[in-house]
């Protein structure tokens, strides 16, 4: 079967061949480096995607081969953020593999230029990846949104509590019920993964057998889903992991605590790890009893053009300046990323447009794209900003202005595969 009419295929040196996916069968050589370095489950994983993702196209599964054989692999993964209210479109750079033999001959290098490629033929406003510390910096990715880490909580920090409330594993049949509860992720994070149905159908069929297979539990009350959390089978530690949960109440949180430290038991784990987000209804009660804080990692994001982004922004941005000093106000805001800036139009408190202009050598603030990019995704506040890098200068009087615009955002991503 022909997935992709226009496939690349490139020489990139002598007996190196860059390809993107053709046909189904071709699957087998990227599936296969990605099974021998990172394991089985990783390669089923990159074929699931390949083949039943709603929104992997053939033409995000990148890979260079010699003689016929996959030496190195990425794949794109499509995802939708929503930032207050405003839908970004993300491709994620995942599933980076090299055979032992072949690193550190610019492999990656050269597939990161196809793969910005299909970054700006999505349309995409962000990239983003789970890497390695570091290395990404080359081609351009920051650390700015919290990824994993979380809190401990040791089998005897949580008290026994009775409850009428039923936890069990959940069945293909409770997919409407975790997405209606899915989507209450709003009251809660101000940006996060957006699930589609067809995604929360991948989720429940594809998983199995996959780097991402785990259990979804149910927390029932009176017959209906008020909560449920997700156990992955694979993970980093000895602890048994909550990767996913949501529950708004406390009785309902504490059920699902209960039964994780229940389980935890049973399956010999020294303690329960939630990797949540703070905000979390589990993670308060946690740090109430005592759980141990691991501090966080952070996904490595790209922007390929800040302009767009902030375009795309700015109803959340302009809401942002009601109920403050600024609502009616009209000037402009000028963003110097040293090398070029950015000019905010603002009317009677509106966002009207965002314009690329050269840099002015100066403008209401100063700073590097990559600080920039943790402030609008509120990863970081003007203060720590200022106070971290002396080459983040915001000029006097403008600071007020700039704090209403990027607030912290409580931000958390539960993956869309």
């Amino acid at each position: 079967m022909i997935l992709n009419p226009r496939p690349v295929c490139r020489e990139i040196a002598e007996g190196l061949r860059l390809r993107t996916l053709h046909v189904e069968s071709e699957l087998d050589r990227p599936c296969a480096v990605n099974a021998d370095v990172h394991g089985p489950g990783v390669g089923t994983l990159l074929r699931e995607l390949a083949v039943h993702h709603p929104d992997v196209a053939p033409s995000d599964v990148i890979w260079i081969e010699h003689g016929g054989e996959a030496v190195s692999t990425v794949c794109g993964i499509p995802w939708q953020l929503r930032l207050s209210e405003v839908d970004l479109d993300v491709l994620e750079l995942g599933l980076v593999a090299t055979r032992g033999g072949w690193r550190g001959r610019g492999l990656q290098r050269a597939m990161m230029d196809v793969f910005r490629e299909r970054v700006r033929e999505r349309g995409a406003h962000l990239s983003i990846i789970q890497g390695i510390p570091g290395f990404y910096r080359q081609f351009g990715f920051t650390c700015a949104l919290p990824l994993e880490g979380g809190l401990v909580l040791e089998h005897r920090q949580l008290p026994a509590v009775e409850h009428e409330l039923w936890v069990r594993e959940a069945t293909p049949d409770d997919l409407a019920g975790l997405a209606r509860l899915y989507q209450e992720l709003d009251r809660e994070l101000d940006l996060h993964a957006v699930r589609s149905e067809e995604i929360w159908a991948y989720i429940m069929r594809h998983r199995r057998g996959t780097e991402t297979d785990g259990e979804f539990w149910v927390c029932e009350d009176a017959g209906t889903a008020a909560g449920y959390m997700f156990l992955p089978r694979h993970h980093f530690g000895h602890e048994l992991v909550v990767a996913e949960a949501v529950a708004h109440r406390a009785d309902v949180a504490l059920a699902l605590l209960g039964h994780a430290v229940a389980l935890s038991h049973d399956r010999e784990a020294p303690a329960v790890r939630l990797s949540l987000h703070d905000g979390s209804t589990l993670c308060r009660i946690a740090r109430s009893l005592g759980a141990r804080d691991l501090g966080r990692y952070a996904w490595q994001v790209w922007c390929p053009a800040f302009e767009r982004l902030l375009d795309r922004l700015r109803p959340a941005l302009t809401a942002r300046l009601c109920g403050t000093p600024w609502a009616e106000h009209t000037g402009e805001l000028v963003l110097d990323l040293y090398r070029y800036a950015l000019q905010i139009e603002i009317v009677e408190g509106t966002i009207r447009s965002v314009m690329r202009v050269a840099s002015p050598g100066g403008g209401h603030l100063r700073a590097h794209e990559d600080q920039l990019l943790s402030l609008v995704l509120g990863h970081r506040t003007v203060d720590e900003l200022a106070g971290w890098h002396p080459d983040f200068l915001v000029r006097p009087g403008a600071r007020p202005l700039l704090e209403s615009l990027f607030p912290r955002l409580r931000a958390f991503l539960y993956p869309v595969y």
